[in-house]
């Protein structure tokens, strides 16, 4: 089995041929960031399924990013599978990947209409810089998990969870918003991405879900002092925990606004990672308690 790889920048595509030439597969690795890139989804041909192909271009990419990873400057990968997926899951898990949150509305089934599935977004360390001693500022409710994700990323972090000591910095934080835009046949429409600060984001975030809008999911960097108390104010706006992203100059908490029918649809996920599991639960958990104080 051959492995052609054609750069273009920002996507990296790795075609695989059978010995006559006959195309088998394809994927990709899409810039995802600074210091990042992410796993583009696997096509198989379906006279190739059944004989590993699928790892066989996880491991390609791998190599790659373990081969250029220093001259591209890329610190970590990420992959998000939908949760239907189990196969895909247990490729990528097998492959030293870790879950680190739970995203809700961000894959939808084209054969079902309406239907919400829930993607796990995991990340693979490739570079040292990751594993440098850090102070991330995280609630209480989220040490657990926090402490368990960070330790399945070989990551070393001081957690600071006191609020008395912390006071507001004299430059405010810039926020990203990333939402998605679902219609009734459960195709994604298109993407709104917009920066400004906190209370800009809230009251963007309600505006749009009068919309119609779905999801959406806020990241907060956890290096800054202030990050206990934007925390507060996103729970107090209905924004839920969903995990946290490793990157090179700070780690990133990702909280989101979901579907109360999330509730329902994410009893039938099929879920590889015991540690994936426990992120839904408390996602869950964490919204009933929003939806009652909201």
């Amino acid at each position: 089995m051959l492995c052609q790889k054609i750069s273009d920048g920002e996507l990296i595509s790795f075609v695989a041929h059978g010995p006559d030439g006959t195309l088998l597969g394809h994927a990709a690795l899409v810039s995802y960031g600074d210091h990042s890139f992410e796993f583009g989804r696997d096509v198989v041909s379906p006279n190739a399924r059944g004989y590993g192909l699928s790892k066989f271009l996880v491991q390609e990419r791998l190599q790659y990013l373990h081969e250029h990873g220093t001259s591209l400057n890329i610190d970590s990968a990420v992959s998000e599978t939908v949760t239907g997926h189990e196969r895909s899951q247990h490729t990528y898990l097998k492959n030293d990947f870790v879950p680190t949150g739970v995203f809700a509305g961000i894959y939808t089934d084209f054969f079902a209409r309406g239907v919400r599935e829930t993607t796990i977004l995991k990340t693979r360390i490739l570079n040292e810089a990751l594993k440098d001693q850090r102070t991330v500022y995280l609630p209480q409710e989220y040490m657990l998990l926090a402490a368990y994700t960070y330790h399945a990323l070989d990551a070393h972090r001081d957690i600071c969870s006191d609020l008395t000591s912390i006071t507001e910095p004299s430059e405010p934080a810039s926020y990203s918003l990333h939402t998605d835009d679902v219609d009734g046949f459960g195709m994604i429409k298109g993407k709104i991405h917009s920066e400004g600060t906190l209370e800009d984001l809230i009251q963007e975030v309600s505006c749009m879900m009068h919309q119609g809008v779905q999801y959406a999911a806020v990241g907060i960097p956890l290096h800054r002092e202030d990050a206990l108390l934007q925390i507060k104010r996103l729970q107090e706006a209905g924004f839920v925990y969903c995990g946290i992203q490793t990157e090179k100059d700070s780690d990133i908490l990702y909280v989101q606004r979901i579907p109360d029918c999330w509730l329902t649809a994410s009893e039938s996920l099929c879920i590889v990672s015991p540690h994936a599991k426990l992120l839904v639960a408390f996602i869950k958990k964490e919204q009933e308690l929003r939806g009652k104080n909201t």
